[in-house]
Order: structure tokens, then C-alpha cells, then sequence
């Protein structure tokens, strides 16, 4: 797919903030069930990942977020449309990127674009001096897969459902 077709919004990217919380957990929440009903992820216990639950397991993170380990959201007239997690692996020497979703009716928007770069800079500017980022998606999803590689990041081993992507610096 050529990207340069794509309308742009552009959009404010910043570190989460508590009040972020309950639009994060519910941009998860949509992204998951979305690709449960479109059959590109099997069937879960929807329970698990519901909003109240993400908050919950978000909340530590926000709490203490600092070089280490943040989230990114970037918002659109004050709403949160899209997110990023970034956490320090210092076994690996790089950043994973982690829990990356955009709002389903904004996708193809380059809003995901946004806050990758974004990530990356932060991380290529951290103290930690990585060698670079990784990241591990579902094996069957060929379509993240496609995106980050044009992102940079190449295909580095499988485990599992997973699949592991790296990006140096």
C-alpha cells in the first residue's frame, strides 16, 4: 500500500497522565474486540480485557512512569485516539514497544506513524543509550507485521504466536 495517499490528522503526542486512563483502556478494549469480530484474533475471554480491567493493569505504569517505562497517547482535540507503551529492557539493551493501538475508525490516518516516531526519538534520546527497539506481535498479523517493517524494524525470531521485530538505532 502506498502511505503517501494517506490523509494525515495530525495529532498531539504526550506522556499519559492518570486522566488518560479510562479512554486508554477503552482504545484497547475496541482495538481487541475489533479484530475478535473481523476473525484476525481468536476468541477470548472478553472479561479479561475489559475497560475496567485495563485500568487496572495500566496504573502502575502511569503511576511510576519515568525513564524507564511510559505510555504515549496522542490526542486529537483533547481525546485520546491512539497509545504506545515504551518499556526499558535492560537484558536486551533496547525499549520494547508494547500495547500500540489507534481508535478503529482512525486508522490509515498516519496517527500510528506519529506516535512511532515519536517513541523512537524518546528512546534514541534516553539515558539508557539503547542499541535500538523491539517489539512482538501475533504471528497472523501480517498487517502489523507490514507496518513495522516499513517502520524499520526486521523479523528477528518466532516463539510461540509471537513474532519478534527488531529496530536499531
Amino acid at each position: 500500500m502506498d502511505d503517501s495517499k494517506l490523509e494525515r490528522i495530525p495529532v498531539i503526542i504526550e506522556v499519559a497522565r492518570a486522566e488518560d486512563l479510562p479512554a486508554m483502556a477503552q482504545l484497547r478494549y475496541e482495538n481487541i474486540v475489533a479484530r475478535m469480530d473481523a476473525g484476525k484474533l481468536p476468541e477470548e475471554n472478553v472479561g479479561s480485557i475489559i475497560p475496567e480491567e485495563g485500568i487496572k493493569e495500566l496504573i502502575p505504569v502511569i503511576e511510576k512512569a519515568g525513564e524507564d517505562e511510559y505510555f504515549l497517547v496522542a490526542k486529537r482535540q483533547g481525546q485520546v485516539v491512539g497509545m504506545c507503551g515504551m518499556f526499558w529492557r535492560p537484558e536486551h539493551e533496547r525499549f520494547q514497544f508494547r500495547r500500540f493501538y489507534v481508535r478503529t475508525e482512525l486508522q490509515k490516518k498516519k496517527i500510528g506513524g506519529q506516535l512511532f516516531r515519536n517513541a523512537k526519538e524518546r528512546a534514541q534520546h534516553s539515558p539508557h543509550s539503547p542499541k535500538g527497539m523491539y517489539l512482538l506481535t501475533d504471528q497472523d498479523n501480517e498487517e502489523a507485521q507490514e507496518i513495522y517493517e516499513r517502520w524499520g524494524f526486521r523479523e528477528t525470531g518466532r516463539e510461540d504466536n509471537w513474532v519478534r521485530m527488531e529496530l536499531d538505532f
